[in-house]
């Protein structure tokens, strides 16, 4: 759902959908609205709702242990036949048929399984659109677990993914990779069809920087914490790295926000831990903090919250997995940590260089504006749009 802008999934819809209107082109939207994903689209933005076409139906995708059983004797992974749905294929099917569409974008994997359908009623171009590689965020985490049969359930899982994933590329014209990252993997993997890196880009109209009333000496995580991702990140945060750090700066705060965080969260006891839940504005409550911890063991793709936080120009420390599809300059635009150790290191540099808070941020800032900026990515995009 492209709306409202709860998440970064949501946030990059929104960035390109509104990009294409924008640029011109007369867009429809399809997409199925889960439980976690509700939209509100009389608070679209006009300027959007106006001219899209928006098309939703609801979806149930919520895990069970019988729909997992009975996934065990299907070719498709669980995680995505749970976005196959007879209604919403049949909502698709009426759509295409009714337009001559010159293009067709499928975002994310989870909606490729719908291509051999649409491939059989146009003779529109077919892209995925894609996110990250659905895999590799699950063999990462195996990688990082220490229970047993969680490792032993994730590794078939991201083999499946795996699987299904480096076939179905093949069914699309061309695909878009949101990083150079994900691109060479999927060469690497026998990908020789057209394709193209079109960065999550960043809408500056909406983004209002503001260095009043900035809360000192404040760590802050923001990001959908219903995300195994972020809950492992947060996890081994709190537990290697905060208590070090909190020891030697016990004037340290480290605000924990996101949508749809779990109660283990909410009742956390932790010296200098706040957690603040899900916050009305987001820009806001970046702007008001100091340094944005992205801990990020296990993922793919690009964090639109990292682009964000660069527009806004905060300091940002991450982890290189968190990192990815960002050109950073370490310790110039943002600061890399992937151990305990680095984490406490950038730190301590940051509390004992105050001057450094505000040129790493300047710096980040001017990367935003030079290389992220939607306007431009967008353009790119239906150049090469038009070329395919």
């Amino acid at each position: 759902m492209p709306w409202p802008l709860k998440d970064g999934g949501a946030i990059a819809m929104y960035y390109i959908t509104s990009g294409l209107v924008e640029a011109g082109c007369n867009v429809t939207v399809i997409v199925p609205e889960t439980l976690k994903h509700k939209a509100d689209l009389n608070s679209l933005p006009r300027h959007v709702s106006s001219v899209i076409n928006f098309y939703k139906l609801p979806i149930d995708i919520k895990i069970t242990i019988w729909g997992a059983f009975i996934n065990l004797f299907s070719k498709k992974p669980y995680y995505i036949s749970r976005y196959i749905d007879k209604k919403f294929e049949l909502l698709i099917k009426n759509i295409v048929e009714e337009n001559s569409f010159d293009i067709i974008i499928f975002e994310s994997l989870k909606m490729a399984p719908y291509v051999d359908v649409v491939r059989k009623l146009t003779t529109a171009k077919l892209v995925l659109r894609s996110h990250n590689i659905e895999h590799l965020i699950w063999g990462r985490m195996a990688e990082t677990t220490e229970n047993v049969f969680k490792k032993l359930y994730l590794k078939h899982l991201s083999n499946r993914l795996k699987n299904y994933e480096l076939k179905i590329i093949h069914h699309f014209d061309a695909i878009l990779p949101i990083t150079k990252v994900d691109a060479d993997y999927f060469v690497n993997h026998g990908y020789n069809k057209k394709h193209k890196v079109i960065l999550a880009g960043i809408d500056f109209s909406r983004l209002v920087k503001s260095n009043k009333d900035i809360e000192e000496f404040s760590l802050f995580h923001l990001g959908a914490l219903d995300w195994l991702s972020n809950q492992e990140a947060i996890n081994w945060f709190l537990k290697n790295v905060w208590p070090e750090i909190f020891k030697k700066y016990p004037q340290l705060k480290f605000y924990l926000a996101g949508r749809n965080m779990p109660q283990q969260y909410m009742n956390l006891n932790i010296p200098g831990v706040i957690t603040v839940g899900e916050v009305d504005d987001a820009i806001s409550f970046i702007n008001h903090k100091q340094i944005m911890i992205v801990p990020l063991l296990s993922g793919s793709g690009m964090r639109i919250k990292i682009a964000e936080g660069m527009a806004l120009g905060k300091v940002i420390i991450s982890t290189r997995t968190g990192a990815e599809g960002i050109e950073y300059s370490n310790y110039h635009n943002l600061l890399i940590a992937d151990k305990p150790k680095d984490f406490c290191d950038a730190i301590d540099f940051l509390m004992k260089n105050n001057e450094a808070i505000a040129e790493i941020g300047s710096n980040a800032e001017k990367f935003a504006q030079e290389n992220l900026n939607n306007t431009k990515i967008i353009k790119e995009m239906i150049d090469f749009l038009k070329e395919l």
